[in-house]
């Protein structure tokens, strides 16, 4: 008998630069998503979209089922800075990462609306900050998870 293992565990991924500082140059973004989704595939991962702003990105992904999500974040953001400095040291900040990442599992029924979610970050920006945004997570998170915590009537609106 043959055993088979198989997931289908997609992740949307959300972590910041350094303090939030606005480090991420546009003109250098695609190469460096482009360098970002290389690494998830050398790992074992399935990159879908990844896009941001100047000071954070967000990853759609498949994420390496044989490493935990930790190492397989740290990874990603270990080799994509350290090439980003290497690449671009001459003309630009030295790019950092924060410690933590947010992430959430997302649904095979919604990787269409996430993966336009993730396309139209500058868009989405224009009126929301970094912080407001993994405010509206929180909020939304806390719904599903314990509704018991949920209160609309003194829970803010993001």
């Amino acid at each position: 008998m043959t055993t088979i293992s198989s997931s289908f565990l997609l992740y949307h991924v959300v972590f910041s630069t350094k303090n939030r500082q606005q480090l991420i140059h546009p003109d250098h973004r695609s190469r460096l998503y482009a360098y970002m989704a290389a690494i998830i595939k050398q790992k074992g991962g399935s990159p879908i979209l990844i896009n941001g702003t100047r000071d954070h990105v967000h990853i759609l992904a498949f994420l390496p089922r044989h490493m935990s999500i930790s190492e397989s974040l740290k990874a990603v953001k270990g080799a994509s800075s350290h090439w980003y400095n290497q690449e671009f040291a001459a003309n630009l900040p030295r790019l950092y990462w924060q410690s933590g990442f947010c992430i959430v599992s997302v649904s095979p029924s919604l990787l269409n609306k996430v993966k336009s979610y993730v396309y139209n970050q500058e868009e989405h920006h224009r009126e929301n900050t970094l912080d407001q945004e993994l405010e509206t997570f929180n909020i939304e998170l806390l719904k599903h998870h314990d509704p018991t915590k949920y209160n609309p009537e003194t829970t803010p609106e993001p």
